[in-house]
């Protein structure tokens, strides 16, 4: 083997160790995006359900501010409580 071919083999190996080492980098990345897509379904999946209990919880505080309207408003305490006379 020549010295020229003897570089050849060495500059091949390079060449080819280097691209192995960009499909191995290809191959991470494209395993931290889709770890990535997963977290962020899964963060937004949590903030919808936090999202949907307040609301919840606050239609339920509006609804029981209301039934106490309407029970102060039916009972005539609510004219009482404004000074109405």
């Amino acid at each position: 083997m020549s010295d020229g071919e003897t570089n050849e083999t060495a500059v091949d190996q390079r060449y080819n160790g280097l691209l192995a080492v960009i499909e191995d980098l290809k191959n991470q990345l494209i395993e931290e995006k889709q770890k990535n897509i997963k977290l962020e379904a899964e963060v937004r999946t949590e903030l919808c359900e936090e999202f949907n209990k307040m609301v919840v919880e606050i239609e339920s505080s509006w609804e029981q501010r209301l039934q106490v309207f309407k029970h102060f408003l039916a009972s005539g305490l609510l004219l009482v409580l404004i000074g109405v006379k």
